[in-house]
């Protein structure tokens, strides 16, 4: 069954967490599709000690398994979402959306602002559906506006 795993960081499980967020972080099929670099570990390192206490990182767990990873920002309300490439298509992706939204209600959330290129099929049907809102950027991002409320 599929289920989220909220982060809880320590001192002494820091660097093993470390390792899977940088895991997600750098998978080749994110960074091509979002048009993003691949982060530097020891740099990366560094802006997690730092920023630590404004996510909240969810692993996604199927089968005992991690199978990908959501990076909320709670000062931003925004999120991101990476799953292996290997459970893509599956229906993994709507199953975390729903798990990730129960969770931002518990959390009082009312807003939350998400974004997805077009061409990246998946993402921005996900977006559309779980979305009130729309606007296209300059940049050629579309910017979707959810409530997790009223899901």
């Amino acid at each position: 069954m599929l289920h989220l795993k909220k982060i809880n960081f320590k001192s002494n499980n820091f660097n093993y967490y470390f390792k899977i967020i940088l895991f997600y972080r750098n998978d080749d099929d994110y960074c091509k599709i979002n048009k993003v670099e691949k982060v530097i570990p020891k740099e990366s390192y560094k802006w997690l000690k730092k920023n630590y206490k404004k996510r909240i990182f969810l692993i996604i767990k199927y089968k005992g398994r991690n199978i990908g990873i959501i990076n909320f920002d709670k000062l931003e309300n925004t999120f991101s979402i990476v799953i292996n490439k290997k459970y893509r298509n599956l229906g993994l992706g709507r199953l975390s959306w729903k798990l990730l939204l129960k969770f931002l209600k518990t959390q009082n959330c009312k807003q939350v602002i998400t974004y997805a290129l077009k061409k990246n099929i998946s993402a921005y049907n996900l977006n559309l559906f779980f979305s009130y809102k729309k606007k296209l950027l300059k940049s050629g991002w579309t910017k979707f506006y959810i409530n997790p409320k009223k899901q």
